[in-house]
């Protein structure tokens, strides 16, 4: 088949133009169509064509050997971030078969029909552990699928009955429900609201499922131990006034806030055992708004063995002028594939904004509990947020305040947010908390985010004032430390974000990644600037020959990034074997596709190895191994090391790039692109690039550096250039 026929089929796959796929699939062979990993089965499915599997998920699902066609980039990006962590099984390329796929969407109808041909059903049970966190069970010979989110037919007619009969009921009158009575000074309204006085007065207030205002009068008290979680519909304005929670606390206070509350400190008297299950220990849900509280967890000695919120479990609603005080110690100790607890929230899905969080927590995970890398992350992976777990809202000025500090042993850590997802935003945030991740486990890798672990939305005018510190004890070389001053991983966009904070990784063996604005960038960056000093020591003799990466905004870039400045100090300390990647701005520009655009380094580089040969140790004043563009760039730190010269590659701008040469030995660019960058000469560097692999058509060699396309400068005469800011 021809590649253009074999494109329209995919289109019409999975644009669900059944018409125009019953003109393009003339043959069987055509069914057996597969782009890259994925048979067109798997398409439809992926990209929920429904019209297509309804037409043709019978005769495509009898298909078991396929035609190989290019697999596309967009394809893999959306099974990518559909497939979460199951994404770990398709490492080796394999086929993504049609039930697999199924299962990675949850349609549970879809997998059960595939399942009756089914022998073996181990991989549909991973992937239902791995991306949905659900544990398929076994029914004789075959397994029970959980059953898909999306309401059947037979459901949404039965909801739309119950909604029938309730409009009748509606119409033949409306009994007002009159829990409390209005003898207590008030009519309910805004105005004139009905006074709280007592914790029975309190508790019969959440029982009033109506939108009346309340006002509490004074301070109350109320015991855990007996305390029945109910929902809060009203308006509830605390006056000032103290809640006291005495007793252990079991489960939510608050089942549903659907109303609001407001202008009350809430403290919690007794420590409580457990963090209640997929849940908090003060309101379960959100629906309506939480405004001007103080909320006191001191002393924690909590066991968590799921996710969960120290305040609060889920919010959609609207949550301001908050602020949280939580000490202690939190051990996690859940059997999910990953575990998420935010301090304030586990997971926002609507605004928070005006929030402060005061730290003082220690935690410990169990992933003590593994005995090889492939056990690591099956045993307590855990995420703990400053502020919120996982962030599908939008997160507006949030701090978290000065002399916080965390620290674990297998938990990673974000100052503010676990996760940012990708329509999330997260808006003048700012952590000042020290966080500090020692681990002496086996198979354990420390990952540390200052703003964010992963950012897959939007973060702007964001700050880390906090230091970032990993140290690991243990000398599997298959692990590794990351380190980000604003997030770790960033697929999204960063605007405006600012790293004082001291990066600091410390290991045995293994593989070090730090960067000032992160470790990683897939997204796009801009606007952006570390201060901080950015330090990383290997310290063992590295078999395995792992790579590192230091540098003063990203150790890795195959996104974007526009005009970032880089202050800090950077020093990097490696071990024989290990080759190392230290850039002022980027440690390894990896990808044809990625740029670096006006971006400037003011940080002076200090790297040594103890290789003596082999020029393991790569610097580049902007960027140590250039593949991708860099343009209008410049370089004003120094550049120091002890080591062996002929252990060490330094360009003031490139460390390191490949050009290929014609059959006169003329060198030109290939797969990289540099030009108008400049760099202060006699600051340790010889040349603007360190070094070339040179690819000939007859043979291939590196050549030492030159200035080729990179212009040695003065101070005032960069100062008088368009490039400079």
């Amino acid at each position: 088949m021809d590649t253009l026929t074999a494109k329209k089929i995919r289109l019409a796959v999975i644009g669900d133009d059944v018409k125009e796929l019953k003109t393009l699939l003339v043959s069987k062979g055509s069914f057996s169509l597969s782009f890259g990993r994925f048979p067109l089965l798997s398409l439809a499915y992926l990209y929920g064509a429904s019209k297509v599997v309804r037409h043709y998920e019978s005769a495509l699902s009898k298909v078991s050997d396929y035609v190989a066609q290019p697999e596309e980039t967009e394809d893999y990006l959306l099974f990518k971030k559909k497939a979460g962590k199951a994404l770990r099984l398709y490492l080796g390329g394999q086929t993504i078969t049609p039930v697999e796929m199924a299962s990675v969407v949850g349609d549970s109808l879809a997998v059960s029909a595939h399942l009756k041909g089914l022998p073996n059903t181990d991989r549909v049970k991973k992937i239902y552990r791995l991306t949905h966190a659900q544990e398929v069970k076994k029914s004789g010979n075959s397994i029970v699928v959980p059953r898909s989110k999306k309401p059947t037919l037979k459901q949404i007619t039965a909801v739309l009955s119950v909604i029938a009969v309730c409009l009748v009921c509606l119409l033949g009158g409306v009994v007002a429900l009159e829990v409390v009575p209005p003898s207590l000074g008030g009519e309910g309204t805004l105005e004139s609201p009905l006074k709280i006085t007592s914790a029975e007065l309190f508790s019969l207030a959440l029982e009033d499922g109506s939108n009346r205002y309340y006002t509490i009068e004074n301070d109350l008290t109320i015991d855990a131990t007996t305390w029945t979680s109910r929902n809060l519909s009203v308006n509830i304005d605390g006056g000032g006034s103290t809640l006291s929670v005495k007793g252990k606390v079991s489960h939510s206070l608050i089942k549903k806030l659907s109303g609001s509350l407001s202008n009350l400190t809430i403290k919690f008297l007794d420590t409580p055992d457990t963090l209640p299950t997929s849940s908090a220990l003060f309101v379960n849900e959100v629906t309506g708004s939480m405004q001007n509280l103080n909320v006191y967890a001191e002393d924690l000695a909590l066991t968590a063995n799921s996710e969960g919120g120290i305040v609060a479990y889920t919010s959609t609603g609207n949550i301001r002028d908050v602020k949280v005080f939580v000490s202690g110690t939190i051990n996690e100790v859940s059997a999910l594939e990953e575990t998420v607890i935010g301090t304030l929230l586990y997971k926002n899905a609507g605004v928070v904004s005006d929030v402060e969080v005061s730290l003082d927590v220690s935690l410990s995970g169990d992933a003590k509990s593994a005995t090889s890398s492939d056990t690591a992350g099956t045993f307590g992976d855990a995420i703990f947020g400053g502020v919120v777990g996982i962030n599908n809202g939008t997160l507006t000025r949030a701090v978290v305040t000065n002399g916080s500090k965390v620290v674990s042993d297998t938990l990673d850590l974000a100052g503010i947010a676990a996760t940012n997802a990708e329509k999330a935003s997260i808006t003048h945030a700012t952590n000042n908390a020290t966080l500090t991740q020692t681990t002496a486990t086996s198979y354990w890798s420390p990952n540390i985010g200052g703003i964010t672990m992963r950012n897959y939305g939007k973060i702007s005018s964001s700050t880390n004032n906090g230091a970032l510190t990993a140290t690991t004890n243990q000398n599997e070389q298959n692990t590794s430390i990351i380190l980000g001053g604003i997030t770790t991983t960033n697929t999204g966009t960063i605007d405006g974000a600012l790293n004082t904070g001291a990066i600091t990784g410390t290991m045995l063996a293994g593989a070090l990644n730090l960067g000032g604005i992160g470790y990683l960038n897939e997204g796009a960056t801009t606007n952006s600037t570390n201060t901080g000093a950015i330090t990383g020591t290997v310290t063992e003799t590295d078999t395995l020959q792992m790579e590192h990466h230091l540098a003063g905004a990203y150790a890795v870039n195959i996104g974007s990034i526009t005009k970032i400045k880089n202050d800090g100090a950077i020093s990097g300390t490696f071990s024989v074997e290990s080759s190392a990647f230290v850039g002022g701005l980027v440690g390894l520009n990896n990808s044809a596709s990625a740029s670096i655009n006006n971006c400037q380094n003011n940080g002076n580089v200090t790297a040594n190895t103890t290789q003596q040969t082999n020029k393991r140790l790569f610097v580049g004043g902007v960027v140590s191994y250039l593949l991708g563009r860099l343009t209008d760039s410049f370089n004003t730190g120094s550049f120091t090391t002890t080591s062996n010269e002929k252990a060490v590659v330094a360009g003031a701008v490139l460390g390191f790039t490949r050009v290929e040469s014609d059959i006169t030995g003329q060198l030109y660019k290939s797969g990289s692109d540099w030009s108008n960058n400049y760099y202060i000469p006699e600051l340790g560097y010889e040349c603007g690039i360190g070094n070339f692999y040179v690819q000939g058509i007859f043979s291939s060699s590196y050549m030492d550096g030159e200035d080729v396309d990179t212009t040695p400068t003065d101070m005032d005469t960069l100062k008088g250039m368009e490039v400079y800011w």
